[in-house]
């Protein structure tokens, strides 16, 4: 891992460092306390074969995804080692725009529509939104091209996927979708909607692009917040 980092650093001047590992879900810090006596996935060992997965999380507007990372870790692949990259690209229903029966006011003034976008829909909470689309779509020579009032869905929609919904403590929720290492290979996405069961647009965001490989796992997840 250690000449793994160099080569990335070579090649994007980003210092990654080592942190943790994890065996079966335990954490094992890098105190030098460990016996690699071929239990355990540092040894070389094939009674255990090592999996490592990296994962990068952060703003969907900030976080970089690094070929030189991916070119990396591909080549401990041939050692008969599982390794995974995952990208966890977060964003929140502010940074982008809203549409249809997702716009309401921020006071409880009735003009909101319990209509299962909102937790405050009671038993329907399940039924909005229903998938989040990728495209490729989201610059305009080169620039991000802002959401307008008149899309009614992406600029170029090149997947769909059913929408992952996590209830959050302080009543919002979250929106989650994951592309995996087979899909969207070459692709470079930049935007995202979320669609409600009959194809209406309800949101929709553009970031810088974010190149997809076979190497690479994907998490998008949409913030329900509102001012």
């Amino acid at each position: 891992m250690n000449e793994i980092g160099s080569q990335i650093l070579a090649g994007t001047g980003t210092l990654y460092e080592i942190q943790e590992l994890c065996y079966s879900g335990i954490p094992m810090f890098l105190d030098g306390s460990l016996t690699l006596n071929g239990e355990y996935l540092l040894s070389g060992s094939s009674k255990r074969p090592a999996t490592i997965r990296v994962i990068f999380s952060g703003s969907i507007d900030s976080v970089v995804v690094s070929p030189e990372f991916n070119k990396a870790i591909a080549q401990i692949r041939a050692g008969g080692v599982r390794s995974i990259i995952n990208y966890r690209f977060e964003t929140s229903t502010l940074s982008g725009r809203l549409y249809g029966f997702a716009l309401r006011s921020s006071i409880l003034d009735g003009t909101w529509s319990l209509n299962g976008f909102t937790i405050l829909s009671g038993s329907n909470v399940g039924i909005q939104p229903y998938e989040i689309a990728f495209g490729i779509g989201g610059l305009e020579s080169g620039i991000l091209r802002p959401p307008q009032d008149t899309d009614t869905g992406l600029q170029n929609e090149v997947f769909r996927k059913l929408v992952e919904i996590q209830n959050n403590p302080e009543g919002t929720r979250s929106f989650k979708a994951t592309i995996k290492q087979s899909e969207l290979i070459g692709q470079s996405i930049n935007e995202i909607g979320l669609f409600d069961e009959d194809g209406g647009l309800l949101f929709v965001k553009t970031f810088p692009s974010k190149p997809k490989d076979n190497l690479i796992v994907y998490d998008f997840i949409i913030k329900e917040e509102f001012l």
